[in-house]
């Protein structure tokens, strides 16, 4: 817990407060998870050290809890500022995301109706290009041909987005398979996750008004 780690050993991203931002870098304890008279026995002892000085401004604890009747993991950042002025500044983030894909019937479901989105897309990719083609430059002169041109974009930016997600949550669970001690940072699948969503509404925007 006194020993600096920076950004890039704990695989956290930059942490976004009330007053400021902070680096994902610290001063990090892993609590026992399975002794909890332990766990007590480290707070004590950083207690005891002083570990929240003078130059502290910012404690976060952050832990994930998984409920497998509905495969569904929960990431959870509790964070407290500590101004240069006094006093202590809550703040919590509640993510909850599916980190294990494709496994029952309605996954798989879900699976075919992404083949199908897939399928979709390159079609109308090679339709574009046949425009293309056809009418060069003055492809661009239409309103609604530039409009399909935004959907392909955001279409091709959804299925990486998604792919990497699922990467991402197949590392970080195999890392937490491996080291039980220690739960493995999940802010890029919580960053990826939060990115398609964004852009999954930006699409259907776009769909709808072509619609």
């Amino acid at each position: 817990g006194f020993t600096y780690t920076t950004a890039s050993e704990l695989e956290n991203s930059d942490l976004r407060g009330t007053f400021a931002n902070y680096g994902g870098g610290g001063f990090v304890l892993y609590l026992n998870q399975t002794n909890k008279n332990a766990a007590r026995d480290s707070i004590a002892f950083l207690k005891a050290n002083q570990w929240i000085g003078r130059g502290t401004r910012l404690i976060v604890v952050e832990f994930a809890v998984y409920n497998g009747n509905v495969n569904l993991f929960c990431v959870i950042k509790l964070m407290f500022e500590l101004p240069a002025t006094g006093g202590v500044i809550p703040k919590a983030s509640f993510n909850t995301m599916r980190f294990i894909r494709y496994v029952s019937t309605v996954d798989n479901v879900v699976l075919v109706c992404e083949g199908i989105f897939c399928a979709f897309t390159l079609f109308f990719i090679v339709d574009a290009l046949m425009d293309f083609a056809k009418t060069r430059l003055d492809y661009f002169k239409k309103f609604w041909n530039i409009v399909d041109l935004v959907l392909i974009g955001l279409s091709l930016a959804c299925i990486d987005l998604s792919n990497r997600r699922t990467l991402l949550a197949c590392t970080r669970i195999n890392k937490l398979l491996d080291s039980i001690c220690r739960v493995p940072s999940t802010d890029d699948v919580v960053n990826t996750e939060e990115n398609y969503n964004n852009i999954v509404a930006i699409l259907f925007f776009f769909a709808c008004m072509k619609v």
